[in-house]
């Protein structure tokens, strides 16, 4: 392992000051304390004090890009960006980590994150292709083989505090990717059938109602930060199979205009 931060020393097992070390293996593995931030530990130990582990996939022949976003509390960004060839590569959406605001926010924690991918089909509607939501993760990200075509990537971050409201926006790619702001008064619609997309595909998300009805399953998200609310309905009965579905005035949608 290597500790670029080079704050702390390990001094637990396989440390270079552990008796579990022979002369010899310490010559075939090289490992030596002239080596700044770089140590030795069991594996056991490892999975006690790291909570994570995050895979850097390489590709000499990949594109990079990264810039700054900036969005508001309760807000979200759409992008939009066109391709003529195949692309395959990552999209990720970067927070800042604790230890570069640690002096600005107290207590800080990443904020949890939402981001879709939506293909522009040729009749002009649009269909979900990916998704990388995480709670309070540094990093989002979307693994991606897409076709020629048009494409639009939505991103919305439940900010948790009110000091930070910008995250990195990073591709590496086997194209470059060039995104455009999609315009506001466009942005609604696009939402709109971006989210109902999702719904459809997101099977796996689906929740039986607690009425009894088992065969009627829903997806739902209140506080969306898309400017509306949605509850998704999907009936598991064979098709010709008829059961009627009675909802009740919830609390929680009270002021809001039934649009869809």
């Amino acid at each position: 392992l290597r500790n670029p931060w080079g704050e702390q020393v390990w001094l637990g097992r396989w440390s270079y000051k552990s008796p579990l070390w022979t002369h010899e293996l310490k010559s075939k593995l090289k490992a030596d304390d002239n080596h700044e931030g770089i140590f030795f530990m069991a594996f056991e130990d490892y999975l006690k004090f790291f909570s994570s582990t995050t895979i850097c996939k390489i590709h000499d022949d990949y594109f990079s890009s990264s810039f700054e976003v900036k969005q508001k509390k309760g807000e979200f960004n759409l992008f939009a960006f066109t391709i003529d060839s195949l692309v395959m590569g990552y999209i990720s959406m970067y927070q800042l980590s604790k230890r570069f605001v640690r002096e600005q926010v107290k207590d800080y924690k990443c904020s949890a994150v939402s981001m879709l991918l939506a293909q522009v089909l040729p009749n002009g509607s649009v269909k979900c292709i990916g998704e990388g939501s995480k709670r309070e993760n540094e990093t989002t990200t979307i693994e991606i083989t897409l076709q020629p075509g048009n494409y639009i990537l939505y991103i919305r971050a439940e900010w948790n505090q009110s000091v930070i409201h910008h995250y990195n926006l990073n591709t590496y790619t086997s194209v470059p990717l060039v995104f455009s702001k999609v315009e506001k008064f466009e942005e609604f619609p696009l939402v709109a059938e971006i989210i109902k997309s999702f719904c459809r595909e997101a099977s796996y998300k689906l929740k039986p109602l607690n009425s009894g009805m088992s065969n009627v399953k829903c997806l739902t998200e209140i506080n969306s930060g898309f400017g509306f609310a949605y509850e998704y309905f999907y009936n598991t009965l064979e098709r010709g199979n008829e059961m009627p579905l009675y909802l009740k005035s919830k609390p929680k949608y009270e002021g809001m205009e039934l649009v869809y």
